[in-house]
């Protein structure tokens, strides 16, 4: 018989990692606090957000240099790292140092030479990927280092790590040479190897490392457009990840539609549709996501978690009978248990039962394993839109959907925001899809793109075709989208 258990009460159970008892007067009650990545890391999010981290999503170099760290295993001295004015700190080390490295007798004018050639508004020129780690954030925030440590955690492996932080043999004169020996030693950092984010779609990793390793080969190719990389693949990871947990136990693919900046898009358009609107109302919930599968990993079949859904639910198809009815009493118990550690939502439990019953999904689902899951899920959301946890809720999703604003959306008037693509980013995925060849089929870059998670409608084609035109990439032997080539972009 499999052994089957919920670990509520024994050690590193959800009372030992949830539950804190809290004094009201003379009455001491406990207290649920829902928190995420003890059993089940997900999403790298908090729920304390500002928009003070806005610009870090726009500059994204401090997530860069930390995803750098990472593969060095370093981080920066702490004199370097806390307090304001990191750049002008940064600035003042390295040059200070290269001048002790130097015999010049006018060292004022040799500091000159260097702040205009390695430096812009106090900040380092990366004229080398050794000069990479040093980048940071605007804001030093835990949950922005989170973030560096997901997509490092997700997308590098020891081959990655060992190619981006190679040696390059270059011709570099003497005073590139004189600022890297400058550059401050980086801190010993210890990593914890057995903290791991789930990861869920090998494709996407698989193209991100065919697309590093291609970008690396060409070092100032490299250097200008590795953020590029990092944000737009951590983009379409998270939003294919949101989109999965979703769809719960269906297996459905999700393609995400996106416009250029410059066209007219109405609400009509499957760009629209099929773009930011339909990733929207899907993000909004990933706290519920976040805490509903940190929960039912207390569950253990086997000494096997049930990690997301899909595979909880491969775990249970192989069980017999009489274990599959005690998987859904102990998911019926862990939403019991919850419900009776929780705050009572402010329309009550009975509202829940109701709005379940009439739920399009839930009527959807086919199995009583599937209706406990899915109840278990909607008794989470559900608080959490009907009780004080509503702001923690929201600021938990704006991590993401700030991140989008601030790189992949255009307001459009009325119908808000779209999914949108600038020109400097577009023709970087064209690159990225024409790689060592010559040129490609027109036709070929469509479907390249959409193997990255990129999809344009009929409309949006036309206005790309015109603005390759323009800057002369379009090889055109007929209006055929087979007689037409994209020429490599140099």
């Amino acid at each position: 018989m499999d052994h089957i258990e919920l670990n509520i009460k024994g050690k590193n159970g959800i009372v030992d990692k949830h539950i804190i008892k809290h004094k009201s007067g003379d009455e001491t009650k406990d207290k649920f606090y829902h928190r995420t990545s003890n059993q089940f890391k997900l999403f790298p999010y908090s729920t304390k957000w500002s928009k003070a981290y806005y610009n870090d999503f726009q500059y994204f170099n401090g997530i860069t240099g930390e995803c750098f760290r990472l593969s060095l295993n370093k981080s920066l001295k702490i004199k370097l790292e806390r307090g304001e004015n990191y750049s002008s700190k940064l600035k003042s080390l390295i040059i200070s140092s290269a001048i002790e490295r130097t015999s010049t007798v006018k060292s004022h004018s040799f500091k000159t030479i260097l702040e205009d050639l390695f430096f812009q508004d106090d900040n380092l020129y990366c004229f080398d990927r050794s000069t990479l780690p040093y980048l940071s954030f605007k804001n030093d925030n835990s949950t922005l280092k989170e973030i560096s440590a997901f997509i490092h955690n997700v997308f590098f492996d020891d081959e990655i790590d060992s190619e981006a932080t190679r040696e390059i043999e270059t011709n570099q004169n003497v005073l590139y040479r004189v600022i890297k020996d400058s550059l401050p030693k980086l801190k010993d950092k210890k990593t914890n190897a057995d903290i791991k984010y789930f990861t869920f779609n090998a494709e996407i990793i698989s193209l991100f490392k065919n697309d590093f390793k291609f970008i690396s080969s060409d070092e100032t190719f490299f250097l200008n457009n590795i953020d590029k990389l990092l944000k737009y693949y951590y983009f379409i990871y998270v939003s294919q990840l949101i989109l999965k947990l979703n769809d719960f136990f269906d297996e459905k693919i999700h393609p995400i539609y996106f416009t250029i900046e410059k066209e007219v898009v109405s609400n009509t358009r499957l760009a629209f549709q099929n773009g930011w609107a339909y990733l929207e109302k899907r993000v909004g919930n990933i706290f519920s996501h976040a805490n509903a599968l940190e929960l039912l990993n207390y569950i253990e079949i086997n000494g096997q978690k049930p990690k997301d859904y899909k595979k909880f639910k491969e775990l249970f198809v192989n069980l017999n009978d009489t274990d599959q009815e005690q998987i859904v009493e102990k998911i019926n118990e862990l939403k019991e248990f919850y419900k009776s550690k929780i705050s009572k939502p402010n329309i009550g439990w009975d509202e829940c039962k109701n709005q379940l019953k009439i739920d399009p999904k839930y009527k959807g689902m086919q199995t009583v394993f599937e209706k406990a899951v899915y109840e278990f899920w909607f008794t989470v959301n559900f608080q959490f839109l009907n009780t004080e946890r509503k702001k923690p809720y929201k600021d938990y999703q704006l991590w993401f959907a700030e991140f989008c604003k601030a790189n992949f959306l255009k307001r459009r008037g009325r119908i808000g925001y779209t999914l949108a693509l600038n020109q400097e980013m577009l023709l970087f995925l064209t690159k990225l899809c024409v790689g060592v060849e010559e040129k490609i089929r027109l036709n070929s870059l469509w479907k390249r793109l959409a193997n990255r998670g990129v999809h344009f409608d009929e409309s949006s084609r036309v206005e790309i075709v015109k603005l390759f035109e323009k800057i002369n990439l379009i090889e055109k032997k007929s209006d055929s989208g087979d007689a037409q080539y994209v020429r490599r972009i140099l």
